[in-house]
């Protein structure tokens, strides 16, 4: 599954390519060209279909760059169906009709980022183009600020440093397939030139040309919608036609994940060796105002120790994302109810009251994050583990006596030591522990 998976996230990637005849229909044509028989074609066609899939697999096992599989696979030019653009924005009233337009290109796409959704099933993938050209023949009426505009011939549109965002909910269907319920494409540029041959006749055309530039972005986000509303349903089809390619599968959305495994393999450690967990003694220095005298004082805290980092559980979907030739696993955890106690004694005007101090937190928020090169026998690493919230801690002090005109302070002070801890010593022992059990786990998240 974990293969299928990493699979699953290229095919959201290079689908693309869906403006493409699929791999058997070419195969097919191919071998029917020198085909004498239809047994014959059918037999080369079963040779060379499982060439194509032992080729994927093959670029699947050396974790190579998905950009390599876009190239390889991706059609450019990409056709475009002919379209009409009315618009009226801007001071600008223009109506065109475009055909034979074709875009030039997207062979160039490189994948950014991928980011797969373990539990909800959704996929959010980024990628860049350095630079995408529409070309084909245009017939344009209209005026621009009042000034009126017309023209007949050929025409390119260049849109530079492509930003494309590409985000899939999928479904698992009762045969057992992956299929993409929904789809939605955005693409952005801060870069757009328009060129018309003809425009208003060839001594002028310059000079309009220039005025058209002017609402270049105007003209893009109504090219842009005509395209993405033409993309989004061939892309979902052909998303789909390549996930019924693959085996069945089962998703799990319980605890048999490598991440929950390795954390809860973490959570049997701590609690073989750090339930409860000593905390080192801390000297916190404080001033107050007593009978309208500025004093000093000290407050040592002893004898620290926590309990319930063993309840350390996810609380977040668990989301795989592509990048920088590496695949991370990610998810939000929290411990639940922690509780603290110190033993401290203070030193104010020679006074020496000492108690102790309990400290209960309802819930405190972190995030793990582990990550995986596409490298031959890579394994799983632990790139960050960080306490991120603390919510709802109480502070319960004794010994104090009269002087509860300290209370104020010591909670204060036994807060932040307590916090102090969580960030350091927790996080740090939390961390060793879970790279510690990622040693000595043999294979990776993606096989």
């Amino acid at each position: 599954m974990k293969k299928q998976i990493l699979l699953l996230l290229f095919v959201v990637c290079y689908a693309f390519e869906d403006t493409k005849e699929s791999f058997t229909k070419q195969v097919l044509r191919k071998l029917a060209e020198g085909a004498r028989s239809l047994r014959e074609t059918q037999n080369k066609l079963f040779v060379d279909v499982n060439k194509i899939v032992s080729r994927v697999g093959n670029v699947l096992n050396r974790r190579d760059d998905p950009s390599e599989i876009i190239d390889e696979f991706l059609q450019d030019p990409y056709p475009i169906h002919d379209f009409n653009l009315s618009m009226n924005k801007n001071l600008a009233e223009i109506t065109a009709q475009f055909k034979n337009v074709e875009l030039r290109g997207l062979h160039r796409m490189r994948v950014q980022s991928m980011k797969f959704n373990l539990v909800n099933i959704h996929v959010k993938s980024a990628v860049t183009i350095p630079m995408l050209k529409l070309n084909g023949s245009y017939d344009l009426n209209g005026k621009v600020t009042f000034v009126r505009v017309n023209g007949n011939g050929e025409f390119w549109m260049k849109m530079r440093g492509i930003v494309i965002h590409a985000a899939a909910s999928l479904k698992e269907t009762k045969e057992g397939h992956l299929q993409v319920e929904q789809i939605a494409l955005d693409f952005h540029t801060n870069d757009v030139s328009l060129h018309f041959e003809n425009l208003m006749s060839k001594r002028w055309s310059n000079i309009y040309n220039i005025l058209l530039n002017s609402i270049n972005e105007v003209m893009f986000e109504e090219v842009k919608s005509i395209l993405v509303n033409e993309l989004e349903e061939k892309i979902k089809n052909k998303i789909n036609e390549e996930l019924l390619q693959l085996p069945k599968i089962k998703l799990h959305k319980g605890s048999t994940t490598l991440f929950d495994e390795i954390l809860e393999r973490s959570k049997n450690a701590l609690r073989k060796d750090y339930e409860p967990l000593s905390l080192p003694d801390q000297t916190k220095d404080f001033a107050t105002r007593v009978f309208k005298y500025n004093v000093s004082g000290e407050l040592k805290l002893r004898n620290g120790a926590i309990n319930g980092i063993t309840t350390l559980t996810r609380t977040g979907e668990i989301m795989a994302e592509y990048r920088n030739n590496s695949v991370s696993l990610e998810a939000d955890l929290g411990f639940e109810n922690l509780t603290s106690s110190y033993s401290w004694s203070a030193t104010l005007m020679h006074i020496g009251p000492s108690g102790t101090a309990t400290v209960s937190v309802n819930s405190i928020s972190a995030h793990l994050k582990l990550r995986q090169t596409l490298e031959s026998a890579a394994t799983p690493q632990l790139e960050d583990f960080q306490i991120t919230n603390i919510r709802h801690l109480w502070v319960d002090i004794t010994g104090l006596g009269t002087a509860d005109y300290l209370m104020e302070i010591f909670i204060n002070l036994i807060s932040n030591a307590f916090k102090k801890s969580l960030a350091n010593t927790v996080s740090n022992i939390v961390r060793n522990v879970i790279q510690n059990e990622l040693t000595q786990i043999s294979s990776g998240f993606i096989q």
